[in-house]
């Protein structure tokens, strides 16, 4: 015998406010028309640097009177030397931004993908030799390859990395965008590397080169920890070193000049050979007016001379 069973649910009540009055807390949270007024016309940092409009294009973006195209890397040359990427930065006169994102992988998911990859590859190469047919070089390369990082990986001497590379070029007009575009592909292409213009995706292209830290595009390649080490830090003409002092500003790229007077490398810069009279230079051209008084001292084994 089955008996009918009836379940009624009802909402609960709101809490209610200390002083018994159900709703009051509620309407007190809630800011008024003055406060909300007054939270509008502060100024935030938002409204200083935005933009007061963006167009969104096929293959670029609009900010104001600005035009911005992203291009992205989607490959690499098979060797690179340190520094390969300076040339984007040094030989390029142009206003663009180099957006690397960097992400670590697990050493052992790794080792277990490339055995995979070289199970196949290998099984390829039988095959061909059975059939005898002639040997393919790009899979013996890419086998070498994938046998090297997996030896590496598991002596714990390499890592590798997703990477996702992106440059952002900004111009005032559009025929001014279409020829950076075409001189940075062209040094992308003497670099042995492939890009591709971001066409229908410039808008997560533009935020992934944010100083925000997100990829929001995903073109990501894999890099081992050597290839990853010599394509950073860029280096440039700049004049910077570790333990140095704050001489000034370079007047074409506006870096920061430090140098180290008492480095050895500097003995050769002047004739002579003589440290001091570098220092003796910059203390009279740099240091000291033309007004001030200045004296020197030389010391024995380290004359300026003359």
């Amino acid at each position: 015998m089955h008996l009918p069973v009836r379940i009624r649910v009802a909402r609960s009540s709101k809490p209610s406010a200390p002083n018994g009055r159900p709703g009051e807390h509620n309407r007190r949270s809630a800011p008024s028309a003055d406060e909300r007024l007054f939270a509008l016309g502060t100024r935030t940092l938002a409204d200083l640097i935005a933009p007061a409009g963006v167009e969104v294009r096929r293959d670029h973006l609009q900010l104001d009177a600005q035009y911005v195209r992203a291009l992205v890397v989607t490959g690499y040359p098979r060797t690179v030397a340190a520094g390969w990427l300076a040339p984007l930065v040094d030989e390029l006169d142009l206003p663009l931004e180099v957006s690397l994102h960097i992400r670590p992988l697990a050493s052992g998911e790794m080792v277990r993908a490339l055995g995979l990859q070289i199970a196949k590859l290998e099984s390829s190469r039988r095959v061909d030799i059975l059939a005898q047919r002639i040997a393919d070089p790009e899979r013996d390369i890419g086998l070498e390859d994938a046998e090297r990082l997996r030896n590496a990986l598991q002596r714990g001497d390499e890592r590798v990395f997703s990477v996702s590379l992106y440059i952002s070029l900004r111009a005032p007009t559009r025929r001014a965008l279409d020829e950076a575009t075409r001189r940075v592909e062209t040094q992308l292409d003497g670099l042995l590397t492939h890009s591709r213009v971001a066409l229908f995706e410039q808008e997560r292209a533009f935020r992934s080169c944010l100083p925000e830290g997100r990829d929001q595009l995903l073109v990501p390649r894999n890099l081992d920890t050597s290839s990853l080490a010599i394509t950073l830090p860029l280096s440039s003409s700049s004049l910077v070193m570790e333990r140095g002092v704050l001489y000034g500003v370079a007047p074409e790229s506006q870096s920061p000049i430090i140098i180290d007077p008492f480095v050895q490398q500097l003995s050769q810069l002047q004739p002579g050979g003589h440290r001091a009279i570098w220092i003796r230079q910059v203390v009279l051209h740099e240091a000291a007016g033309p007004s001030t008084p200045c004296g020197w001292h030389g010391i024995s084994g380290d004359r300026p001379g003359g």
